[in-house]
């Protein structure tokens, strides 16, 4: 190419637009047109349509490159042509002669590794970027639709011995990005090499783009660190007018005495539901010491049978006598005799009537109406037990004299009727629900003294109270273990 023939060329070079006036710019060769002369801002310049692609061909990309305008590493700026053939290649349509572009970037290769010695540059980080660079040509050209042919000898097999296909690109990032401070301009090589199209082992992988982003993304913001970039405005002018501010008073005062008011009231409810909660508690204390002090009973006396006419009767020879059936309350405390014997529950009866009572050790947790799963157990048992014969049922709830102010609970009575009821559920499936009932008794019958933490845990108890249908309940069933009159324990029998 004559010396004419290159300056025409040079002048006919195209500027891309650029963010500033200090940054770099690209120049790109456009055959036929000529360079705009330095005017005024205002004027506008007229300058021919830059000429397609297809028609520059693989030397004159790499000869009519050149950065202007800006200071780049001289390790980048002296790879410019070769990443900038790399950008025209991948966006080209028409393929080029493969033996030209090999004779050409070999010739291109060389000079940039001469280039780098001469500048000076470490060795490690010369061959760094070297191979660098030529990894992302081949990595560009074989995945073109006429690329295959290149893959027989690449860039980085004939002057690296490489046959990886540039995989060494990522682990040299890796290695260098250590110390980015002292190796900032091989840093920025490799992030122009994955913006204009390397992607190595990531072209590949399902999740690559995403992987290849990340990795780019990373080594911008490293980049932004050692090169000192400092984000722009978008507008010079984004500034707004510092007026004074002017705060809006309308409608203050009605604000002001309606939150007043609101706060008023919402302490007169707290400080009067609070006091209603503590009437609450005398007014239920006395509501069960009335009578009756048992539960109800259904007992009616069978009216008298009568009298048949006198009549001869036949008496036919006795026959042998069968053992009597056994009493279904004695079975019921048959069945759960394996319990007793484990400690888990205590049986107290009386005539027809046994008071079935759960210690409260860990069946439910402070303050709490949910059974704990390890007690479950026990009340299937005493459910299996209810389903054999028919009963009536009642559930009674005990705690201890210690107030409670928490919800859902208001009071001692509300907790031990949820607890109660707590049983009652897990009985349903085994008694029928209209024989089956429950009562809240709060810390109204206590075992043992309040004034101890073991006597505290004896009186917060669950118990069931099982009674044939029609039988009566003595009341010494009902205060077991509680003093009477005289001093004396209640006639009752224990099962245990």
């Amino acid at each position: 190419m004559t010396n004419e023939a290159r300056k025409n060329k040079d002048q006919a070079a195209r500027r891309l637009p650029e963010q500033d006036d200090e940054a770099p710019r690209i120049i790109l060769p456009t055959p036929g047109g000529t360079r705009p002369s330095e005017e005024p801002a205002t004027q506008v310049v007229e300058v021919d349509p830059p000429a397609p692609a297809a028609e520059l061909s693989v030397g004159d990309i790499l000869n009519g490159f050149r950065f202007t305008g800006g200071d780049l590493p001289e390790m980048v700026a002296r790879a410019a042509p070769l990443l900038n053939l790399a950008h025209a290649l991948r966006a080209g349509q028409n393929p080029p002669s493969v033996a030209e572009l090999r004779r050409e970037l070999t010739g291109a290769a060389r000079r940039y590794e001469a280039a780098l010695a001469a500048a000076g540059t470490l060795p490690d980080q010369a061959r760094a970027a070297h191979y660098v660079v030529c990894a992302t040509l081949d990595d560009v050209i074989r995945n073109t639709d006429w690329g295959s042919e290149w893959a027989v000898e690449g860039l980085v097999s004939t002057f690296h011995h490489d046959v990886l296909g540039g995989d060494k690109v990522f682990a040299l990032l890796d290695h260098f990005q250590q110390t980015p401070r002292n190796n900032r301009d091989l840093l920025l090589l490799i992030y122009l090499c994955l913006s204009l199209g390397f992607e190595g082992r990531a072209r590949v992988s399902s999740r690559g783009l995403a992987e290849l982003a990340l990795v780019r993304e990373n080594l911008f913001r490293t980049l932004r660190t050692q090169f000192d970039i400092v984000e722009r405005d978008l507008s010079p002018q984004w500034r707004g007018e510092d007026a004074a501010h002017s705060p809006i008073r309308a409608g203050l005062l009605f604000w002001l005495v309606s939150g007043t008011g609101v706060l008023v009231l919402l302490t007169v409810f707290i400080v009067y539901t609070s006091l209603l909660n503590h009437a609450a508690d005398a007014t239920l204390a006395r509501l069960s010491v009335l009578p009756p002090d048992g539960p109800p009973s259904l007992f009616l006396p069978e009216p008298p049978a009568p009298e048949p006419e006198p009549e001869q009767v036949i008496v036919p020879a006795p026959a042998p006598e069968s053992p009597p059936p056994t009493p279904p309350i004695d079975e019921f405390v048959a069945f759960l005799q394996p319990e007793v014997d484990e400690g888990l529950v205590r049986l107290l009866r009386a005539e027809d009537a046994v008071l079935v009572r759960i210690a409260n050790n860990g069946a439910f947790g402070s303050g709490s109406a949910t059974i704990e799963d390890a007690f479950l157990d026990v009340f299937d048992r005493i459910g299996q037990a209810l389903a054999a014969e028919t009963f009536d049922v009642t559930v009674l709830g005990h705690t201890d004299n210690v107030g409670i102010r928490a919800a859902p609970f208001p009071n001692n009575y509300f907790l031990s009727q949820a607890r109660a009821s707590a049983v009652r559920d897990l009985l349903l499936p085994y008694v029928e629900e209209q024989r089956i009932s429950i009562d809240g008794i709060g810390p109204d019958r206590p075992i043992a003294t309040n004034d101890t933490e073991a006597g505290r845990e004896a009186n917060r108890r669950t118990e069931i109270l099982v009674i044939e249908p029609g039988a009566r309940v003595p009341d010494s069933l009902l205060t077991e273990g509680l003093p009477n009159p005289d001093g004396l324990p209640a006639p009752v029998e224990a099962l245990q």
